[in-house]
């Protein structure tokens, strides 16, 4: 989940960790799915979050991932149901709020102003390592 955010991180220049270029993705694409309005603008802002889903699930499914086995896990339950929101959203006129909610509580838990939930703890800081947002590119 991780490699490929360094990868990037190299081949961009931004300068950015992968915890914040994983923000930005995710700010980045709410801001999208928020203001899809038409049919065109909500299939490249439903595109994008499906992609960026499918790399956390990813990684979250690589042996070598350096996160727990409980966190890989719930990555993988949550990813797993936004793809399926996020697909059936292309096929149908659904809201999108569930998915833009749950990229809200992704931003939360990645804004370093926000308060750390205590499971958190469990992971000895290695939450800060992300997935690479090359899906912005």
């Amino acid at each position: 989940m991780f490699y490929g955010a360094s990868y990037y991180q190299n081949q961009d220049g931004s300068g950015l960790s992968p915890r914040e270029t994983e923000l930005f993705a995710f700010r980045r694409i709410n801001e999208q799915l928020e203001g899809a309005s038409s049919g065109t603008s909500r299939r490249q802002a439903l595109a994008l979050n499906y992609r960026l889903w499918s790399l956390l699930l990813r990684a979250a499914g690589n042996r070598d991932n350096p996160l727990p086995e409980t966190l890989r896990n719930d990555v993988i339950k949550l990813g797993t149901w936004v793809l399926v929101q996020s697909n059936q959203a292309m096929n149908t006129n659904s809201s999108l709020k569930p998915l833009i909610d749950i990229n809200a509580e992704m931003i939360d838990g990645l804004s370093p102003t926000s308060p750390a939930p205590s499971r958190r703890a469990e992971h000895d800081g290695r939450t800060e390592k992300r997935v690479t947002m090359a899906v912005l590119t």
